[in-house]
């Protein structure tokens, strides 16, 4: 079973700007063209579905909402985000 899982997950993951301290403070903006790059990259690697996940999201997930909106705006649609 773990090897299969192994060959399921792609394994590739992306760092890019936002989040927010544990405290709820934002340390930096969303880029949307940042964004817009990373989702044309996945769409380029046949990758069918991803995974958003902010720093410190349980105090706001505002930013996770956020991305989440422009990656179905550049067309990867809303049934592939998690």
């Amino acid at each position: 079973m773990a090897m299969y899982c192994c060959q399921v997950i792609h394994s590739e993951s992306f760092l890019v700007r936002g989040g927010f301290e544990f405290d709820g403070s934002k340390i930096d903006d969303v880029d949307e063209k940042e964004i817009r790059e990373v989702v044309q990259t996945i769409k380029n690697n046949k990758v069918s579905n991803i995974v958003v996940s902010g720093v410190f999201s349980p105090v706001n997930s505002s930013q996770e909402t956020e991305v989440r909106q422009q990656a179905e705006l550049f067309h990867f649609g809303s049934n592939s985000l998690f």
